[in-house]
């Protein structure tokens, strides 16, 4: 795009350009400029360098559409379409490479191998977005074609669920309560008829989110047994909150009746390491989720599939009748108690970003005027995760995970409020002809923003900027 806006040597349409959208593209490289400032009072400038050069999408993409690419109506179409399809074929590709790994491979698979050319996180937030479109497009085409456009928007809703991702629980919902104010506002039957599924879905939800609560936070009177059948000691690790299902994990344990009786079910070694752990707190976590003891009862008990779903790595009897939505919804309930019962943060990624939050929230009301500058807000997260008591915590490397953080860390309340201004200018100023498309992704991206810093990846810049770029600089005259 830059070769071509060079090559097109029309300087009097370039500054036409900038004369009929200066306010728009100041308001846009604001956001660039912003963290180039944040450069001359940051130590760690070969950080500061790579931070600037992965935004340098926010000045580049709105230079280059407001001085020289005539964006009509249909190119934005054809744009966002492009960017769907690319986005569903790449989790169709991820779909397809995750079942053979799953049927095929010795360790267990990532869910994320789903999105194979760019996070999961960013790829849902392109998927959201192309929901959206999906939606306004069932009101533009005709009866025949609508049929089709279905397709796409129910592989989107499907593959969202099946990668388990949050983004995607969290903002179809609010992008299906948007199509109704905004879309069908007019007609009633149609407004009445979704807005009812809505509330039946939602209903059912929350009774199986009780449930699953009730499964996680609502712990039996485990009695610590003193010896097993046979007549032999438990072990009992009364320090060890860790629950499943209520029932506590590390008590009523005799490891050599285990082992012993599990070699007689199973040819899989229990001490076998996959993915860094051996397969003992599997098997005492599936136990407990039964409400078995951890000895040869307790293994006795357990049926073909039981055993055949423990080699798999499943760790809890709920997992295996349950859709991946409500997988991911009691898998972070389950998180949250683990780190409060026993402490327990790494590899739980709603608790983790709890920590994220609160380092992120320390290190802002420390720096609250200024920042620490944009090269050294990775420094400052290390030194504060140095500064802990528990031992996963000191190990943690990551970000704040939530931009409207990382801008307040970086360059302060200052620069704060000029990046909430800028998002408030977008939507005050915008006088596109995709009203419903602009509120769409503008919501898609804002709301993602508080659980995620995407301004820090050159993935995730580049989505936000040509999304805003393309819609905002629509040129109402082709």
């Amino acid at each position: 795009m830059a070769v071509a806006w060079l090559v097109k040597w029309d300087w009097k349409q370039k500054w036409e350009g900038l004369q009929n959208n200066y306010k728009l593209l100041l308001a846009s490289t604001g956001l660039f400029l912003i963290f180039v400032f944040g450069l001359f009072y940051t130590e760690d400038m070969k950080f500061g360098w790579k931070d600037v050069k992965i935004k340098t999408p926010l000045f580049i993409l709105p230079v280059l559409f407001t001085t020289s690419y005539s964006i009509n109506r249909k190119q934005i179409i054809s744009a966002f379409i492009l960017m769907t399809s690319s986005a569903i074929t790449a989790t169709v590709i991820g779909f397809v490479n995750y079942n053979l790994n799953y049927n095929t491979a010795s360790d267990w698979v990532d869910l994320r191998i789903i999105s194979p050319f760019i996070s999961l996180i960013r790829l849902s937030l392109i998927l959201c977005v192309g929901f959206g479109l999906g939606l306004w497009g069932l009101t533009k085409l005709n009866h025949f074609s609508k049929w089709f456009l279905l397709i796409p928007l129910c592989w989107i809703v499907f593959i969202l669920g099946y990668s388990q991702s949050l983004t995607g629980i969290v903002l179809i919902p609010i992008i299906l309560v948007l199509f109704i104010k905004f879309i069908l506002k007019g007609q009633k039957l149609l407004t009445v008829t979704l807005s009812a599924i809505l509330l039946v879905v939602f209903a059912y939800s929350s009774l199986r989110i009780y449930r699953m609560y009730k499964l996680v936070f609502i712990n039996h009177e485990d009695v610590a047994l003193e010896k097993t059948k046979s007549g032999v000691n438990y072990f009992h690790d009364l320090n060890n909150k860790s629950t499943e299902n209520g029932h506590y994990v590390y008590r009523n344990i005799n490891k050599n009746e285990v082992e012993s009786e599990w070699t007689k079910r199973s040819t899989l070694n229990l001490k076998e390491i996959r993915n860094g752990y051996n397969y003992f707190p599997i098997l005492y976590r599936y136990l407990a989720s039964k409400g078995l003891t951890k000895d040869s009862i307790g293994i006795s008990a357990l049926s073909n599939q039981d055993i055949h779903y423990i080699e798999n790595g499943l760790t809890n009897v709920f997992f295996t009748d349950c859709n991946p939505v409500s997988k991911r919804v009691y898998q972070s309930f389950w998180e949250i108690n683990e780190a409060i019962q026993s402490g327990h943060f790494r590899g739980n990624s709603i608790t983790m970003r709890f920590i994220f939050w609160k380092t992120g929230a320390k290190l802002f009301k420390d720096n609250w005027m200024f920042g620490v500058g944009t090269g050294d807000v990775n420094k400052s997260f290390l030194l504060e995760y140095g500064k802990s008591k528990n031992d996963e915590i000191r190990t943690f490397k990551l970000r704040s995970h939530n931009q409207y953080l990382s801008t307040g860390i970086a360059l302060g309340v200052f620069g704060l409020f000029i990046f909430l201004f800028v998002l408030v200018y977008y939507w005050s100023s915008y006088t596109g002809s995709f009203d419903f498309i602009f509120i769409i992704t503008q919501a898609v991206l804002i709301l993602g923003m508080f659980w995620e810093d995407t301004l820090e990846t050159q993935a995730g810049v580049t989505i936000f900027a040509l999304i805003t770029s393309l819609l905002l600089f629509e040129k109402k005259d082709c």
